[in-house]
This record gives structure tokens, C-alpha cells and sequence, in this order.
């Protein structure tokens, strides 16, 4: 919920930590930017009173590179990168997703989880995108397994 005063945001603090999520903040323009800067600026004498969480894609890294960036770019404490899995970190993915949902064996075959890699270049997004196709595409031929093919088939779904 906005605060329209530091007061507010001060009663918003002591009612539990005050955290800002943004996701893709990357599309934000300059100005929004710059707001987000001015609340980083919210604090008391004792504390920060406001966590902004930022989520994006590498871009933003480049844009704050720029000098009209500088003030928000000294702000940021940590910065993480998620770089695209390798296969065996896939395969772990997959299975994790896949226990988290209730399937406790295996249902990707080892050449699916290969041409899910090559396919979803080990990006997150496209993994689980792909995966969930190439389930789609098992419930229709009603195959127990996922295998390779089925994992193409669905790639030319996306």
C-alpha cells in the first residue's frame, strides 16, 4: 500500500519491515527510476526504513552504467545474476519442480532433459515453458515418459 508521508512510512515500518518489490523494472522509465532512488532515501536517524527489491533483466545493469544513474546505482547492495543452467543443474530443476508437484520418479528421460537444454537455451523461463508443453504433449499420446521427441514436438508449440 503507498504511503503519502514519512509518518505513514514510519507507522508502516513499525508495523512490519516496509519492502517494495518490482519485477521487471527494467521497462520503468527514468523517471520512475528516480523515484524509486528517493524512496531508497526513507529512513530515521536509527534505520533504513524501506528494502526495495528490484528484479530484471541484465539491460538494467547497463542502463545504470550511465552517469544519470549514479545516485541509484550506489544505493544497490547486492546484485545476483541467474545465468542460464547447465545441464546437470536441468536435470535437478526439473526433478525438484516435478517432486514439489507430487511426481516422486523420474518421468523426463535423460535425452528429453538433453533437448530440453539445447532447446530452452537453460533459461528458467523457457525451461518450465518447454517442460510443461512437452507434458501436454505426453498427456496427449498418453506416454508415461516424456522422451525427446515429445520435447520437440512441443519446442514447435513455442
Amino acid at each position: 500500500m503507498p504511503f503519502a508521508t514519512i509518518e505513514q512510512a514510519i507507522e508502516d515500518f513499525r508495523a512490519g519491515r516496509l519492502v517494495i518489490i518490482v519485477d521487471e523494472c527494467h521497462l520503468l522509465s527514468a523517471d520512475c527510476l528516480h523515484i524509486l532512488r528517493t524512496i531508497s532515501n526513507i529512513e530515521t536517524p536509527e534505520q533504513k526504513l524501506v528494502t526495495c527489491l528490484l528484479f530484471a533483466e541484465s539491460r538494467l545493469l547497463q542502463r545504470l552504467g550511465h552517469p544519470s544513474y549514479a545516485s541509484l546505482n550506489n544505493r544497490i547492495y547486492l546484485r545476483s545474476e541467474l545465468r542460464p543452467l547447465e545441464l546437470a543443474e536441468l536435470g535437478q530443476y526439473v526433478k525438484y519442480r516435478l517432486l514439489t508437484a507430487g511426481r516422486l520418479d523420474e518421468l523426463f528421460t535423460e535425452s528429453a532433459l538433453a533437448a530440453l537444454h539445447e532447446l530452452s537455451g537453460g533459461i528458467c523461463r523457457n525451461v518450465n515453458k518447454l517442460a510443461m508443453l512437452s507434458l501436454i504433449e505426453a498427456a496427449d499420446v498418453r506416454s508415461v515418459f516424456v522422451d525427446e521427441a515429445l520435447v520437440r514436438s512441443a519446442a514447435r508449440r513455442m
